[in-house]
């Protein structure tokens, strides 16, 4: 693998391992599937002894697409990490519904069985859906999700007029 595939950041104190995949053009397009493909592949050659840093505690795989779970989980093996699985949308039900895609289709099955997966291997799951447990039980799950709230406290908000550029 190119020693240029893996990037290290460190941003307020927390480090990141960045991938280089291709980019796409529509959130619609088959280049968005490559890219989540080209990511997978390439999770599976990190080695986070390589880069001199210390082992992690979590690794989180969050969505969307599902093909990085299984090389995400090997790494949470791999260095003894706990395995957090981050739900934004719910793959491949956002498919299904919104495009009207098959369920019987090659693409949905494997990708529900990656889903299940990822729920039952999981030791966290997150998901920034409120009502993800209402998915989780309707699919046969009996398993607990945090919901960390995503947006503010208008309570908490100074209540100052805006400067006139804005």
């Amino acid at each position: 693998m190119c020693a240029k595939t893996f990037f290290l950041d460190k941003t307020n104190g927390v480090k990141y391992i960045w991938i280089k995949v291709n980019r796409y053009k529509n959130a619609h397009s088959v280049g968005r599937v490559l890219k989540w493909l080209t990511f997978s592949y390439r999770l599976n050659f990190l080695d986070i002894d390589k880069l001199k840093i210390q082992k992690p505690n979590f690794i989180i795989a969050s969505c969307p697409g599902l093909f990085h779970i299984m090389p995400a989980y090997r790494l949470s093996r791999k260095y003894d990490a706990r395995f957090i699985f981050e739900v934004r949308d719910i793959w491949p039900q956002t498919l299904i519904e919104l495009n009207g895609i098959s369920e019987r289709n090659l693409l949905i099955t494997v990708m529900k069985k990656i889903e299940h997966f990822a729920i039952n291997k999981s030791d966290i799951i997150i998901s920034l859906l409120p009502l993800y447990n209402r998915y989780l039980k309707e699919k046969g799950f009996n398993k607990d999700f945090f919901y960390p709230p995503n947006g503010f406290d208008f309570n908490n908000l100074k209540k100052e007029p805006l400067p006139k550029e804005i």
